[in-house]
Parts: C-alpha cells; sequence; structure tokens
C-alpha cells in the first residue's frame, strides 16, 4: 500500500513540474491578426518560460495590434490572470528595443486583443508572465512541427529556446496585426464629417 501511494505522489509531482500539456484540438480562428505562425489549431497549453514569445521576420508592414489565446485548465489553475506583452524591434540574436508595452489580462478561451505598436516590419511579441508564481497565465499552441521555429521561451531574456512540447518546435497562438486600429488621417475627416 504504501508503494503504491509513493508511486501515485511521484506521478503527481511528475504532472506538477510539467510545463506542457496537451488539450483536445480547438479551432483559434484569428479575429484580428494578418500576421501568425500558428495553423489555427490548439493543441498544448504551456507555462513553459518567464517570457513567451513570437519574432515576426520581414512582414513588410508595422504591427498594429495582437491577439494571444489562453487555456484556463481546472488540473493546473492560473495564480493571476495578468500578463505583460510588449512589442520589440528584431535584433541582432533576440528582441532588440522595446517600442510599446501593457499590462493585459487572459480569459480562457477567449482571444485576448487589444493595440499594440511596433514601426519595424520584423518584430517581437513578448508575453511576460512575472506577475505569477508559476508562469500563468497559460498560453495555447499548436502542435504543427516547422523547421524554423518563430515561437520561443525564456527565463532569463537572453536566451531564447524554440518551443517544442515533444512533438518538434510549435508555435504558441499569439499573432499580431496591421490592420488593427490602422485609420488614416483622411478617413478620420471622412467620419467626423458624417457629424
Amino acid at each position: 500500500m504504501q508503494m503504491k501511494k509513493a508511486f501515485a505522489l511521484l506521478v503527481i509531482a511528475a504532472l506538477l513540474a510539467a510545463a506542457d500539456a496537451p488539450v483536445s484540438p480547438v479551432l483559434c480562428n484569428p479575429i484580428i491578426s494578418d500576421y501568425m505562425y500558428d495553423d489555427c489549431t490548439a493543441c498544448w497549453i504551456t507555462w513553459t518560460g518567464e517570457w513567451r514569445a513570437v519574432a515576426f521576420g520581414d512582414m513588410g508592414c508595422l504591427l498594429t495590434g495582437a491577439e494571444l489565446w489562453f487555456y484556463h485548465s481546472s488540473t493546473w489553475p492560473w495564480d493571476t490572470s495578468q500578463f505583460g506583452i510588449s512589442a520589440w524591434e528584431w535584433g541582432s540574436s533576440g528582441p532588440g528595443t522595446m517600442t510599446d508595452c501593457d499590462t493585459w489580462s487572459a480569459m480562457h478561451m477567449t482571444a485576448a486583443i487589444a493595440p499594440l505598436y511596433c514601426p519595424a516590419d520584423s518584430f517581437w511579441v513578448i508575453m511576460h508572465t512575472g506577475f505569477s508564481s508559476g508562469g500563468w497565465p497559460s498560453v495555447l499552441g499548436d502542435g504543427s512541427p516547422r523547421s524554423d521555429p518563430h515561437s520561443l521561451y525564456s527565463d532569463d531574456f537572453t536566451n531564447w529556446t524554440p518551443w517544442n512540447p515533444g512533438t518538434g518546435s510549435c508555435d504558441y497562438l499569439i499573432r499580431g496585426s496591421s490592420i488593427m486600429w490602422g485609420l488614416q488621417p483622411s478617413t478620420w475627416g471622412s467620419i467626423k464629417s458624417c457629424w
């Protein structure tokens, strides 16, 4: 009986130490995003790394907004729903200069969407879980391995590791937009003239 209890405790400890967990595949179509590497199917949740990022290279346009998808598991409950979000110009070996930052709140299976600005056409969108004691909120990721990783995590903001939930380098459901809040001054003038 003692051996069974010890084994059960060992299994529970291993599960709690895990930083990636599979979920039943769920389709998460983009709401506002035109920059994304994920395949729209959430297959994993992760709380690996204090920082989680998607590096967007040569997008051809600036960043004006971001969209992130989260999953709240009763098995691994969040201690907070708040997270930091930031946009960075592309650096030589990681994020370069920060161009925008904010604090957002995550909700289960709902896209967190808000303005986030970077004037460059190559940039990083980074979430920071520093409000949490365990890497929450847990972001969703796809299950489609790719040879050119774009989703990375770090615990020190210096060394970035491609996210691999065990199936190969996959992508977080962290997306960018060039179309959100991007009205030209002439469009604002047309809207104002209606009133």
